[in-house]
């Protein structure tokens, strides 16, 4: 993003968003850059969208199996190993992490769900990024409201709209979850939370 004009810029975020409006019927808020390509000025035309950029902090490197040399499937599985072992020896206590995974193809869908129970016994909250972070209305629209963290990890419901299959979709070939450390692991039901462009995963 930050190599691009400031008329390209605009015309990758614009469209993008309509694109997903056209899709979803939802408008989003948030957005992942590309390979993380963010500076200030990217980032100022993106709020002029109305957009917020959330970036990740641990990356599985997902895509890159058997494409990027050096990089192959076990190196991704060790990569989710040492994630989950963050969850359980202490190195995330007093916060939470955003993971990036990708839902490109079987391969990186497999990566993830074939790590996903081991996830969850070792973070106590698995949940989505919005309600990770407080995020209550991710949308432009008002018609889909998330919990807040706590109200997500005490077991009361603040989520509302649409929890069809339609309306689970991440945009551009990512996933978005997240875990925290406090109680039993616990899965939010509703909508997933669209970043822009491409999806996180989150630990939290």
């Amino acid at each position: 993003m930050t190599t691009l004009t400031n008329e390209e810029v605009l015309a990758e975020l614009y469209y993008t968003q309509k694109a997903i409006k056209h899709v979803t019927g939802l408008t989003p808020k948030y957005w992942r850059p590309a390979q993380g390509d963010l500076d200030d000025r990217v980032r100022w035309i993106a709020t002029q969208l109305n957009l917020t950029a959330i970036i990740w902090n641990l990356d599985t490197d997902d895509w890159a199996a058997g494409t990027v040399a050096g990089v192959t499937k076990e190196t991704v599985n060790q990569n989710y190993e040492n994630f989950i072992q963050m969850g359980s020896n202490g190195t995330f206590s007093q916060s939470g992490n955003i993971v990036l995974s990708h839902e490109i193809n079987n391969m990186t869908m497999d990566f993830f769900m074939n790590h996903f129970p081991q996830i969850k016994k070792s973070y106590k909250h698995v949940l989505d990024v919005a309600t990770c972070m407080n995020i209550t209305n991710p949308y432009v629209e008002s018609s889909v409201t998330f919990p807040t963290f706590e109200q997500a990890v005490t077991g009361v419901s603040g989520s509302s709209g649409n929890s069809s299959s339609s309306n689970n979709v991440t945009a551009n070939a990512s996933k978005a979850t997240a875990t925290s450390g406090a109680s039993p692991a616990q899965i939010l039901n509703g909508p997933l939370f669209i970043a822009a462009l491409f999806g996180l995963f989150v630990l939290a």
